[in-house]
């Protein structure tokens, strides 16, 4: 495993880390309570494959803790902040539930941006969007 870097976007600095040498970007988002090393055992099996990008959302893990509320919105741009700092154009994008949340509204509001979608154990559907 690589370092953790720090990126910062608005009034959040976003600690995070890009592992592997593979040709496909991927971006793994982790759930609530949780942090970027919970996707460690992923990365191991798949950083040959992909070039892997994960990170603390904002309140979490490594990453800033701001007041207010913590919208979806917000994440979304946070994570996408991130990958156009990387050099992630198109990537493939996992989340696992909150980081599931976050990924449908991305895939919603950034269709071209996403090459694959993958979902565990998220929610859909509790709000009309």
């Amino acid at each position: 495993m690589t370092d953790t870097q720090r990126h910062t976007v608005g009034d959040v600095v976003l600690n995070y880390r890009v592992d592997g040498n593979g040709a496909e970007p991927l971006v793994l988002i982790h759930g609530v309570g949780s942090y970027l090393e919970a996707w460690s055992g992923v990365v191991e099996r798949l950083k040959h494959r992909f070039t892997i990008l994960t990170f603390d959302l904002r309140g979490h893990g490594n990453s800033s803790r701001v007041k207010g509320r913590y919208e979806i919105d917000d994440f979304v741009a946070e994570t996408l902040a991130l990958a156009d700092s990387v050099g992630f154009d198109r990537f493939h994008l996992a989340g696992f539930s909150l980081g599931g949340l976050i990924a449908q509204r991305l895939a919603l509001t950034h269709l071209p941006r996403i090459q694959r979608l993958i979902l565990l154990s998220t929610v859909a559907g509790r709000t009309p969007e």
